[in-house]
């Protein structure tokens, strides 16, 4: 499954991004991985240390965060589709 989001989170940023930025998307995509990397590796150690989580509530809830905004996406954001004139034998 996060190897389809990863997909169709990639297919979204190539619609959603005007063609200057396009590039930046994979910089973007780089940096919040880092970051998000970063801050789950402290925040957990962070909450296990004061017994506020354990390692199972916190993959359940990520689990969760990850179905829901899945489903949000799918329903809220549509394909912006412009069909393309002519083919490749026309050039």
């Amino acid at each position: 499954l996060a190897a389809t989001q990863d997909i169709a989170v990639d297919g979204l940023a190539l619609t959603v991004l005007s063609e200057r930025n396009r590039e930046l998307g994979a910089t973007c995509n780089a940096i919040g991985q880092s970051l998000g990397y970063f801050l789950a590796y402290v925040g957990f150690f962070t909450l296990s240390s004061r017994g506020i989580s354990t390692f199972g509530s916190l993959m359940s809830l990520w689990g969760w965060v990850f179905i829901f905004s899945t489903i949000a996406v799918a329903l809220f954001r549509h394909d912006e589709y412009v069909s393309q004139h002519g083919n490749v034998s026309d050039a």
